[in-house]
């Protein structure tokens, strides 16, 4: 939230809206993040599989170096785009 009040302060109010929209999830079973590591580094991993785990229609991430080759994938239940991408696009 810093860096919008600083960057962009005209948007913080619509930030905390959108906070407001968001539900958390639990933690993602570990055979779930042990299939997403096959697509995705350690790191990355769980964020995939928290993303399945909620049943999300979309993971949103401006990580292009390793979620990119996701972002062309049409046969994972959800999909990954990029902030811009998804904007443009839509899911």
């Amino acid at each position: 939230a810093a860096n919008i009040e600083r960057k962009r302060p005209r948007s913080a109010a619509g930030l905390e809206r959108a906070l407001a929209e968001v539900a958390l999830t639990r933690e993602p079973a570990s055979s779930l993040v042990d299939a997403a590591r096959r697509l995705l580094p350690e790191k990355d991993a769980p964020v995939l599989a928290a993303a399945l785990e909620a049943g999300a229609d979309v993971l949103i991430t401006g990580d292009l170096k390793h979620f990119g080759v996701l972002m062309e994938r049409d046969d994972l239940p959800l999909r990954v785009r990029s902030p811009r991408g998804f904007l443009l696009g839509g899911p």
